[in-house]
């Protein structure tokens, strides 16, 4: 007798094979406890995987892959014959992929800002740099890189790069 997994298979296989000719998925893990697995024990780490298409694709495919651990054999793996770029949050696990130029999204850039802003004590700030962390954090450069890829400069492909142009943000 066949389950629903056996049926789904196929349509998650096709999807995977429509995800990796896209030329900007993303990619992200996360941190899963399973209680009952066999093999392991309650308290160890398991992975979630997600894998999307950018947020411009015309069909967006979002796919999640469970995995036992967090090396770089599943997402290896899982983009088999993918050839572009690849934006992640900068985990190594993503490096040695062959075929791939990594990318950084602004979320995780915003986040090492913030981070470095709250390390300085309020007096000692620069202002220039607050200044510059408040246009992160309301997405004013992200606005930026948005109309220069729209008026022709390039296509944006990561925090501070544009492919194609040569030009630097």
């Amino acid at each position: 007798m066949w389950s629903t997994d056996n049926y789904l298979k196929y349509v998650y296989d096709e999807l995977r094979r429509e995800l990796v000719k896209h030329d900007l998925p993303h990619a992200d893990e996360t941190e899963l406890q399973v209680l009952h697995e066999p093999g392991k024990a309650p308290q160890s780490k398991s992975w979630m995987w997600l894998y999307r298409t950018s947020g411009d694709a015309e069909r967006p495919i979002v796919l999640y892959e469970y995995q036992p651990g967090r090396g770089q054999e599943y997402p290896k793996k899982f983009l088999e014959g993918f050839r572009g770029y690849l934006q992640t949050d900068g985990y190594a696990g993503y490096s040695g992929l062959d075929n791939v130029r990594h990318v950084g999204c602004w979320a995780h850039a915003r986040r090492g800002f913030d981070e470095a802003t709250k390390s300085v004590p309020k007096g000692k700030r620069s202002p220039t740099a607050e200044r510059r962390i408040c246009r992160f954090n309301s997405g004013g450069a992200e606005r930026e890189a948005s109309g220069a890829v729209e008026a022709g400069l390039g296509r944006h492909v990561g925090v501070g790069e544009y492919q194609d142009s040569g030009a630097e943000v």
